[in-house]
């Protein structure tokens, strides 16, 4: 080789050598240390690592991972219906195609493909020709309540959304809320919606069902958690001592507004058992019937689409609720509740999303366009303070969660101006 030639390799390679030797330094330093990082550390060290991916990787690859993000999900969905993670029965263990296609039944060129896909995207190490072993995001799959929450993620509002494109196109791309009928309704040509629609096919119910109970097993702790650092010693006192104008309804603490089966408010209870004042669940009927009795905890069939029937209650409570819905009909629940609230006393609070007005993580930007079939949003600080101050509220006061990553779950306190 002309020595010129040497010269121009060789300052290339000492460059990816040295930048290789500081990758894991950095790696080896992340590897103990990021439970002591703040949030905002970890957006910042987040932020730097993308922009060099990106330098490496150039333009076009960022560009088909777009394109082929649906066909990896797709791979996905089949790996978690073939019960390919539930056949490695030990963290360390390996298996070939062979392996995998006697104990899932699954033709063997079929689970090459499947795999080929999972590992190109980090899911799986390919360790061999036709091997593979776990690694850190395949082992999450191990567990039962993430693979049935990921099962539903990755299905639930997939069908809709390839017909998302051609929907927009036919409402001349207005953004999704005031239409007839929502994309959901326009995919399946139907006039019910989602929620009566899912009622009437059990397989997606099942479903739905395990990925919403999944997903509430995951995180419903630490909304209890949030809800519970929402009620001072002066509010618990405040409330003990109120005298109702509805005396049956006297001292109720807290209305949880469509909240299932209760399951926040058992968890607060056990949180805060210093909390006095009644505890009222409130959902539709086919929701909530069935709810086991908790001492302390009120059963209710209500739809938050009517007057809200619990008068002058100190809070009244929604978690993933507002999400689900355009502002339009935001707006009637809010003007369903807010004349049951006592002026200077009562309090809406709300847990859901709140995406910054810049720089979105890719979890809360891509949920919010999951919400599209609904006509659901998720909203910016701005967007939701419009939204309450419109119908006479006041955003009092908004929690951030403490972590990165993963669900932008905030408290949102309102009170009645």
């Amino acid at each position: 080789m002309p020595s010129s030639a040497a010269s121009t390799l060789e300052p290339s390679a000492s460059m990816a050598a040295e930048c290789l030797d500081g990758i894991e330094r950095i790696s080896g330093v992340l590897d103990s240390s990021t439970s002591g990082m703040t949030s905002l550390e970890k957006q910042g060290l987040l932020s730097a690592a993308k922009q060099l991916v990106e330098k490496l990787e150039g333009p076009e690859i960022g560009i088909w991972k777009v394109v082929f993000g649906p066909q990896a999900n797709a791979a996905l969905r089949s790996a978690i219906e073939m019960r390919i993670f539930e056949v490695f029965e030990g963290n360390d263990e390996t298996r070939n195609a062979d392996q995998l296609a006697g104990q899932t039944g699954a033709e063997k060129l079929l689970l090459v493909r499947v795999m080929r896909a999972l590992t190109s995207v980090g899911i799986f190490a390919e360790v061999g020709e036709e091997t593979y072993a776990h690694n850190i995001r395949s082992k999450l799959f191990t567990n039962t309540t993430f693979r049935t929450m990921m099962r539903g993620m990755s299905s639930i509002m997939t069908p809709y959304l390839v017909k998302l494109p051609e929907y927009l196109s036919s409402t001349s791309f207005q953004n999704p809320g005031t239409e007839e009928k929502n994309l959901f309704q326009y995919a399946m040509n139907t006039e019910m919606n989602y929620f009566d629609w899912l009622h009437t096919q059990p397989r997606d119910l099942e479903i739905f069902s395990a990925a919403m109970q999944a997903s509430s097993q995951r995180s419903q702790g630490a909304a209890a958690k949030l809800v519970s650092s929402q009620f001072p010693l002066s509010d618990v006192l405040n409330c003990s001592t109120k005298k109702s104008e509805e005396p049956e309804e006297e001292n109720v603490l807290i209305v949880d507004v469509g909240g299932g089966r209760g399951k926040i408010l058992n968890d607060l209870r056990v949180a805060r058992p210093d909390l006095q004042g009644g505890m009222i669940v409130q959902d539709l009927p086919k929701e909530i019937d069935g709810r086991e009795p908790t001492p302390g905890i009120r059963s209710m069939a209500h739809d938050f689409f009517t007057p809200q029937p619990i008068k002058g209650a100190h809070t009244y409570f929604f978690r993933h609720i507002f999400h689900d819905w355009p502002d339009n009909a935001c707006i009637k629940i809010l003007q369903q509740t807010i004349p049951a609230m006592k002026k200077g006393y009562s309090r809406i609070l709300i847990v859901d999303s709140v995406l910054p007005d810049m720089g979105a993580s890719l979890f809360g930007s891509l949920l919010d366009i999951n919400m599209m079939p609904l006509s659901g949003i998720e909203r910016t600080e701005k967007h939701w303070k419009k939204l309450l101050e419109g119908e006479g509220l006041k955003v009092v006061n908004i929690q951030w969660p403490a972590t990165a990553g993963g669900s932008r779950d905030c408290v949102l306190e309102a009170l009645l101006e």
